[in-house]
């Protein structure tokens, strides 16, 4: 991952690549904005760039030193020694001409981390904690820090800066937090912390005051585009999800794997059907209905625009669904948060396949 791959983030970037021109690099960044804005993405070309060696991997070479013996008898043939190899090293290539903001995805370094297998660069999340767990959970635990901060210690491997990538930082929980605290304010020579965040105000005020921000803005409708037919998104499903994401391409995301299981579950005719398709896990369910409520205020903010004759019903719709969508970080049930915004828009007279359609 390069910075030049980063669309979208240009201030961001401009901040990310001074510190890597001047040399001054904090111990504790936060990178803080709309969840899926290309956080993550920038923190590992920062950590690719800093850890860059800008010198190509070859790899050693191994070169026989002895011959196999022409093949005699069967014992002889049997017993016969395994020639011996030396490892030769090859000569010092010339370095890769890349500036300091920049990594060369040639060395050792790049393609470590290219490969998810850098020793010096460990990254911890939700995902991450629940694959070393085996249990699904909404928070990041206490003992998912410990685990990590016993790594801040150690001697690095093979670059000169560890770098600790913590993903959905706005989840830890107020111990887990606690317990970064002593790391974040007398951190090891070499050591970088990069807090990923889509909500900084999740944070105690004591890890704000110790890390340096680097804000993050919600993605623009093209660069959304650009990168979701990267992933192979036909060009006007793209153009339809680039929309409706609003900035955020987990939101994107999100909307095209609930269309596809609402389509596959054929749950589009029924509302109590439709709501089914969420997810059995309550923080997951919880961010599909944000999500699907947020496409809900796009979708119908299109249609008022469009049906002059029935502009005070929609808008009437769209503050009922805008208050559904402040319940959904309360302890109320996404499905019944979900079914009472479809009701609604069914009442007004908007299905909801026209609300999934492009």
């Amino acid at each position: 991952m390069t910075f030049a791959e980063i669309l979208s983030q240009e201030n961001a970037v401009h901040h990310l690549q001074t510190m890597l021109r001047t040399g001054r690099i904090p111990p504790a960044l936060l990178f803080h904005g709309p969840a899926g804005c290309g956080k993550y993405a920038a923190a590992l070309a920062f950590a690719a760039a800093l850890n860059c060696t800008r010198t190509p991997y070859t790899g050693p070479e191994r070169k026989k030193t002895a011959q196999a013996t022409e093949p005699g008898d069967l014992f002889t043939a049997m017993f016969q020694p395994e020639p011996e190899c030396e490892t030769k090293e090859p000569p010092v290539p010339e370095k890769i001409d890349v500036p300091p903001w920049e990594s060369c995805g040639k060395c050792l370094s790049c393609i470590q981390l290219k490969n998810g297998v850098h020793p010096d660069i460990i990254i911890t999340g939700l995902n991450d904690q629940a694959m070393k767990t085996g249990k699904e959970s909404g928070n990041l635990k206490v003992d998912t820090m410990r685990e990590m901060l016993k790594k801040v210690y150690q001697h690095s491997f093979i670059s000169p800066h560890k770098v600790f990538i913590i993903r959905d930082a706005e989840k830890l929980v107020p111990e887990a937090q606690n317990s970064l605290l002593k790391t974040l304010e007398a951190p090891p020579d070499g050591t970088i912390i990069c807090l990923l965040s889509s909500d900084k105000n999740a944070l105690l005020p004591t890890i704000l005051s110790r890390s340096t921000e680097v804000k993050f803005s919600p993605l623009s409708t093209e660069a959304m585009r650009i990168l979701l037919e990267r992933e192979g998104i036909p060009p006007e499903t793209a153009h339809f999800l680039a929309q409706a994401g609003q900035g955020s391409l987990d939101k994107a995301r999100n909307i095209k794997l609930f269309r596809e299981r609402a389509e596959n579950a054929k749950s589009t005719d029924n509302v109590y059907r439709f709501t089914t398709t969420l997810s059995r896990e309550p923080y997951k369910a919880r961010e599909e209905t944000n999500a699907l409520l947020d496409l809900m205020i796009y979708r119908i903010r299109t249609i008022w625009k469009n049906s002059p004759e029935k502009q005070s019903t929609y808008a009437r719709l769209l503050r009922d669904i805008i208050e559904l969508r402040s319940f959904t970080n309360r302890n109320i049930s996404s499905t019944g948060i979900l079914q009472a915004a479809l009701i609604g828009a069914e009442s007004a007279g908007i299905k909801p396949e026209q609300l999934l359609g492009e």
